[in-house]
């Protein structure tokens, strides 16, 4: 698809999204999924608490160059990366400053890129979350040229070693049925995108792969 054809369905997305789900700030959606006390308060480490990561990806002599931002409690470190161009974050919270696996310590949700939604297909992959096919995601994030779907956990869940693996095929089974050849026009099984939980996605009110004018954008859909 050339790129005006993609910026074109990004407007028609937001649009139809607008019609049907409210729209969410950055901080009003990581909020959704980190409630208050969630993480450590800035200057307190008293609190013996996780921190969540962001990770922000920038150009240098032609390199991405990767670093690291810590969010604390108040996620005003949301607020401070808006309008970056490439910034990412998981739904995990971590001890230590590097976004690593031994790091994670609580898993709050489960995010799924699926790629290749059109306007049909973004039309029934919500007829089949109103039939009960596939689960109701929390929300629902604009990326530019896909979707993420968020399922944000009543209560997260303590990553200990030992159940990585089972969340981990959790995940694939639930890429697997949202994945469908109603729902992407990718339909063969290698085109489709495992990623583990731990895979970072661009962060709301950042810039999309379509550019700065093209921000990423966040809708509530449910529980």
């Amino acid at each position: 698809m050339e790129l005006e054809e993609q910026k074109q369905l990004y407007l028609e997305k937001n649009n139809w999204l607008k019609k049907f789900y409210e729209e969410v700030t950055p901080v009003e959606f990581y909020r959704g999924i980190f409630p208050d006390g969630s993480f450590e308060r800035q200057g307190q480490q008293i609190d013996l608490k996780a921190n969540g990561i962001i990770t922000v990806i920038e150009k240098h002599d032609e390199k991405d160059v990767p670093f690291n931002l810590l969010v604390f409690d108040n996620l005003k470190t949301i607020k401070d990366v808006e309008g970056y161009k490439f910034v990412i974050m998981s739904p995990l919270a971590y001890f230590g400053k590097n976004r690593t696996a031994e790091n994670a310590r609580y898993l709050y949700g489960f995010a799924i890129d699926l790629d290749g939604v059109g306007m049909n297909q973004l039309n029934d992959l919500f007829f089949q979350v109103k039939n009960g096919l596939i689960p109701e995601p929390t929300y629902v994030v604009n990326s530019g040229t896909g979707l993420h779907l968020y399922f944000v956990l009543q209560d997260p869940i303590a990553l200990y070693p030992n159940v990585h693996y089972k969340l981990k095929e959790f995940k694939y089974g639930l890429i697997e049925k949202i994945w469908n050849r109603y729902t992407s026009t990718f339909k063969e099984r290698n085109e489709v995108q495992y990623q583990g939980i731990f895979q970072g996605f661009r962060v709301p009110g950042t810039a999309s792969k379509l550019g700065f004018d093209y921000p990423v954008v966040a809708f509530d859909i449910g529980k």
